[in-house]
């Protein structure tokens, strides 16, 4: 069961015994939704392989568009649990209408640094803001400092979600292969 919350217009992000909810702006909303936004909640051990087969089908095409030998459907289920282990790192599932919609990892690099990645939404639930009300509510919560990702030069449609939330290109490419390019991005969250 999904906690749900009163939306008030000064506070959209709220925490909860369950995680990190963030609602959805009005402007956003669609007739019929239920809860207006995301659920954050810190994965666990347990829960590592769901995330895995998540991550194994979220990224799948691009995996087959690409053929990088770097990208997460290749990643083993080892490589997961380390990181909802690691202690400078939190990977959250994110629940959208209460059902598991993808993950995020958020890695601490130092006091005020944070760098997003893997950020996942599993194709039956993308294109519902779902990854940008997951970084809305990161940001809200963890709060002020530097945050940064990496995504595909070629995918365009990422690009323009995080340059619309205020991420800025460093400059910063890395060529993976012949069909792909990683692009770093930044942004400061006061």
């Amino acid at each position: 069961m999904v906690t749900r919350f009163r939306l008030t217009e000064s506070s959209s992000v709220r925490k909860s015994g369950q995680g990190i909810f963030y609602f959805l702006p009005k402007s956003k909303r669609r007739k019929g939704d239920v809860l207006f936004g995301v659920l954050l909640k810190k994965a666990t051990l347990s829960e590592a392989c769901e995330v895995w087969e998540m991550q194994k089908h979220a990224f799948r095409a691009l995996y087959e568009k690409y053929q990088d030998e770097g990208s997460p459907y290749l990643e083993p289920l080892a490589k997961i649990e380390a990181r909802i282990c690691h202690p400078n790192g939190i990977y959250y599932r994110i629940w959208w209408d209460g059902q598991a919609a993808g993950a995020v990892y958020l890695s601490l690099r130092g006091p005020e640094r944070f760098r997003l990645g893997p950020l996942f939404v599993i194709p039956e639930f993308q294109n519902n803001g779902i990854a940008q009300a997951a970084i809305q509510a990161l940001e809200a919560f963890h709060g002020a400092g530097i945050w940064e990702l990496d995504t595909l030069l070629q995918e365009p449609g990422n690009c323009h979600l995080y340059e619309k939330m205020g991420y800025m290109r460093t400059g910063r490419q890395t060529v993976v292969n012949d069909r792909l390019t990683l692009i770093d991005y930044q942004k400061n969250v006061n």
